[in-house]
């Protein structure tokens, strides 16, 4: 919808024009928004996903599993 309106004068002509529309509806949350336990949009990044982006790759193998190694030299003392 719009309205105009003219107003002049001698040596000034003045045009005013309001136009009125509806405005998209804002939609803040939606139902696939997890408020409880879900990531936050563009938020701080989490201390995995940092971890992964300073720690170069051939760094980030999986740590030694020395429980194998404790056993098996627990289990050579016990033969003897």
């Amino acid at each position: 919808m719009a309205a105009e309106r003219e107003q002049s004068s001698a040596a000034r002509i003045h045009y005013t024009i309001d136009v009125f529309g509806e405005a998209p509806r804002l939609q803040v949350l939606s139902p696939k928004d997890d408020l409880r336990s879900g990531p936050v949009p563009w938020g701080a990044p989490t201390h995995s996903e940092m971890m992964n982006a300073v720690t170069p790759q051939e760094y980030r193998a999986p740590a030694a599993d020395f429980s194998n190694l404790l056993r098996w030299l627990q289990n050579r003392s016990k033969s003897k």
